[in-house]
């Protein structure tokens, strides 16, 4: 995925390991609908995956904490490697990758990453790359202990 060419962009990244291979982890970030039994604060997740594809993710809180429904799609799809999903928010959009790579003493590494890009950027960007960066970290060690559990 080549990400948009905005020097205004932010990044947030987070990682975690399982003892499962990443092709277990990968079939369970392929099933979209299943996302909020590990994802914070997600409610509801509906969507194919495959790119183009429209998603509709639903998170709980009001608006102006996160919360409501985002509509995005699916950009790109690498079985059994990554993830890529946009949505948009107001005038902010952003990308979400998901990652699986075999960890080098065995089962595999997950990690989420973030990039928004949109014409306010420099005002809302630090505060929710920070935020996304925390639901991102508690999402990947969510998923792999799920996954170290059998789920």
């Amino acid at each position: 995925m080549d990400w948009p060419q905005d020097n205004e962009g932010r990044l947030a990244v987070a990682s975690a390991e399982c003892g499962v291979p990443a092709e277990v982890a990968f079939a369970a970030l392929s099933r979209v609908e299943r996302w909020p039994e590990w994802y914070p604060d997600m409610v509801s997740a509906r969507g194919s995956l495959a790119p183009g594809r429209p998603l509709r993710l639903v998170f709980r809180g009001g608006r102006l904490a996160g919360g409501g429904a985002v509509e995005g799609r699916i950009e790109e799809v690498i079985p059994p490697r990554s993830v890529t999903f946009s949505a948009r928010r107001s005038v902010l959009v952003g990308f979400y990758t998901f990652r699986v790579a075999e960890a080098p003493g065995g089962g595999c590494r997950i990690s989420a990453s973030a990039f928004f890009t949109g014409a306010r950027i420099p005002l809302l960007t630090a505060r929710l790359s920070r935020r996304v960066e925390g639901e991102h970290r508690r999402a990947v060690e969510a998923l792999a202990a799920c996954l170290d559990a059998g789920c």
